[in-house]
């Protein structure tokens, strides 16, 4: 990220990603909501694969066939994530952040609706964008976010944006 601001939520996203993984409950929600398994996928049809990760080619196909949940509970799993948090920000081209004033329903909707808008227009430019909301699930997170952009609204999704990988 080449901007102040930038460098700031890729920062705040790393140890919000190191503060949520330090937490039992978070390793276990992950664990029950990651589909190792191509089987488990298709079957549940819910939840976290291997290739949403970006885990691919021989590391893909070894988490597929060897991981299961009790890997996400090992001390080594979050190290790995908070490594792969770290560079995955600083391939970051951008960041979005989008917000609301209101808590009501509607507003959360809308907020859902305009990304899904722009991330369709996005893939027709060829760029991609990666929610990464970290830090608005760490206490206190949100309110730092907007105070550090000046916001005004409370930040509901934050996205690193960039190129997407082709082939």
């Amino acid at each position: 990220p080449a901007t102040a601001r930038g460098r700031w939520i890729a920062e705040a996203t790393v140890e919000a990603t190191r503060a949520q993984w330090s937490m039992r409950s978070a390793r276990l929600e992950w664990a029950a909501w990651i589909r190792w398994s191509d089987s488990e996928a298709r079957l549940r049809r819910d939840g976290l694969t291997a290739e949403a990760m970006e885990l691919a080619g021989v590391e893909g196909w070894w988490a597929r066939h060897a991981y299961t949940r009790a890997t996400v509970l090992r001390p080594g799993f979050a190290a790995g994530v908070l490594a792969r948090t770290r560079t995955r920000v600083q391939e970051c081209g951008a960041w979005l952040v989008a917000s609301s004033a209101a808590d009501a329903t509607a507003s959360l909707l809308d907020v859902g609706a305009r990304f899904e808008r722009m991330a369709l227009s996005l893939d027709e430019l060829g760029l991609a964008a990666h929610p990464m909301t970290q830090l608005l699930e760490t206490p206190g997170g949100a309110e730092a976010l907007s105070e550090a952009l000046s916001l005004g609204e409370t930040p509901r999704l934050l996205v690193r944006l960039g190129y997407a990988r082709t082939g």
